[in-house]
């Protein structure tokens, strides 16, 4: 039995792994991509309907998304204007696994979205960066928290980022956000310019994104766990 408490104990001070946070397209975690767009975060071109797509390759393993980040290009746009702080009175965010791939979405923006869609933000969505300029890469500081995780497995699919802005504000001036255009990487995107939107383009952009992985428990927490549960198998000796 002292063995047995001894396990137990052991099992519960342990803290497990905690999921790190995942940048996609990976090689451009601490390198400014070669192109820039404000489409959709900005809606430089009234954007109101748009989905990407991450190949499944870009992650180790399942992780829980609590929000997702994006950051400014470090040479376009009007850094005269920054920092950053801009709010979009409603907008609409979803997350699921995807059957279609980088440069190989549907048209069709229903066809994209998995059995598992979740809206993961609804609502007022403030997009705001303390980056000024001079760097050789912003910062991933344009965050989106979630009010409700989603937990990816990418054995499931590739990952679909889905987003519409119902209020349509666009921001003057315009910023332009850190991207890709080339075919044959891990991610793409499909956009139109009506909200309710059916079909849009296909294009083989897509925004620099980082996921952001919900916190593991404190060691604390598992602290408080492991002594609860010796206590409890005190009592049934």
């Amino acid at each position: 039995m002292r063995t047995f408490l001894l396990l137990v104990a052991t099992s519960f001070f342990m803290v497990a792994p905690a999921s790190a946070n995942v940048v996609a397209p990976g090689a451009f975690e601490f390198v400014d991509a070669p192109d820039a767009n404000c489409i959709p975060l900005t809606g430089c071109l009234d954007t109101d309907r748009y989905q990407q797509v991450y190949s499944a390759s870009e992650f180790l393993g399942p992780i829980e998304i609590s929000g997702i980040a994006f950051r400014l290009d470090a040479t376009a746009g009007n850094i005269s204007a920054l920092p950053l702080s801009f709010t979009l009175s409603n907008v609409s965010l979803g997350l699921s696994t995807t059957s279609g791939g980088p440069d190989g979405l549907s048209a069709t923006f229903a066809d994209n979205r998995g059995a598992d869609f979740t809206v993961v933000r609804s609502g007022s969505v403030t997009l705001a960066s303390a980056y000024l300029g001079g760097l050789p890469v912003a910062p991933l500081d344009v965050l989106i928290e979630f009010d409700t995780h989603f937990a990816y497995d990418p054995s499931a699919g590739n990952l679909l980022f889905d987003w519409q802005n119902f209020g349509g504000e666009t921001l003057a001036p315009v910023q332009f956000f850190d991207m890709v255009n080339s075919s044959g990487d891990s991610t793409s995107r499909v956009r139109a310019f009506d909200v309710n939107a059916t079909t849009g383009s296909l294009q083989t952009r897509g925004l620099v994104t980082m996921f952001v992985a919900a916190p593991e428990p404190s060691s604390f927490a598992l602290l408080i766990l492991g002594v609860v549960g010796l206590g409890w198998a005190h009592r049934r000796l």
